[in-house]
């Protein structure tokens, strides 16, 4: 399993609503060996919005994944991606190509989420 894959973003998900990182990291490989939500994964709410931050076109593809695999279990699940470029033109392109909202910085990020602003 290499990472970024929607496993590691289901770990994430439910580490990040129960700070039991280790329940949440076998729940997500119990759902890669069966399928099926245990655990922590089980026990999630039932409406989520899922917020992901990443530098990467591939990390917020995996978690847009794990969306799919929480809404295909009968979750609600929103998922907002925005991409951080640190400048990079060539992450800009990949963002933009995706539609997928993106910031050269932190700063521009930090303004959004403060100001409850979503592009």
């Amino acid at each position: 399993m290499l990472k970024p894959s929607p496993v590691q973003a289901l770990a994430g998900i439910a580490a990040a609503l129960t700070g039991d990182e280790w329940s949440a990291l076998q729940a997500a490989c119990d759902w890669h060996e069966t399928g099926q939500l245990t655990g922590l994964l089980a026990e999630l709410p039932r409406a989520l919005d899922v917020s992901i931050v990443e530098d990467t076109l591939s990390g917020i593809r995996s978690v847009i994944a794990a969306g799919e695999i929480l809404r295909k279990a009968g979750l609600d699940v929103t998922v907002h991606a925005y991409g951080l470029t640190s400048g990079s033109a060539a992450k800009s392109a990949a963002f933009e190509q995706a539609g997928v909202p993106y910031f050269n910085d932190w700063e521009g990020l930090i303004n959004l989420v403060c100001h409850s602003e979503r592009p």
